[in-house]
């Protein structure tokens, strides 16, 4: 991998990547925040895609929405660890950041596997 130019500064997310955002920012803005508007732009595309008859069209919709949530968790999650291993106001402040991103990453396990079950029957059905 190249590194930067001299004085350069690294993207949002690489440094989120890394660690390198304050806690406070990498939580809230990057996590919360962020985590929030995904949510917002995946119902807007996938309520109205549910009953347009298009089996193919939400599957592959819906793949896709399991894949960006997974590549965001992932993100997310390992910016935020590390940005509580470096960026800390004190140590409690960084236990919670990391118990919230443990228990965020089992609901959406969880949440994953649950919607995978409930549509398994759905996204099995014969293409026509």
């Amino acid at each position: 991998m190249s590194e930067a130019a001299p004085g350069s500064r690294p993207g949002f997310v690489v440094r989120h990547w890394r660690g390198d955002e304050p806690l406070g920012e990498a939580f809230w803005r990057n996590g919360l925040g962020l985590g929030l508007l995904l949510a917002l732009i995946e119902m807007f595309v996938t309520v109205p895609l549910a009953g347009s008859g298009s089996i193919q069209l939400f599957r592959a919709i819906l793949i896709g929405v399991l894949l960006v949530n997974g590549a965001f968790a992932v993100w997310a999650s390992v910016g935020i660890w590390r940005s509580a291993d470096r960026h800390w106001i004190s140590p409690a402040t960084a236990i919670a950041a990391k118990v919230v991103v443990i228990i965020s990453v089992a609901f959406l396990l969880l949440h994953a596997t649950m919607l995978t079950m409930a549509m398994t029957g759905f996204l099995a059905a014969p293409v026509r």
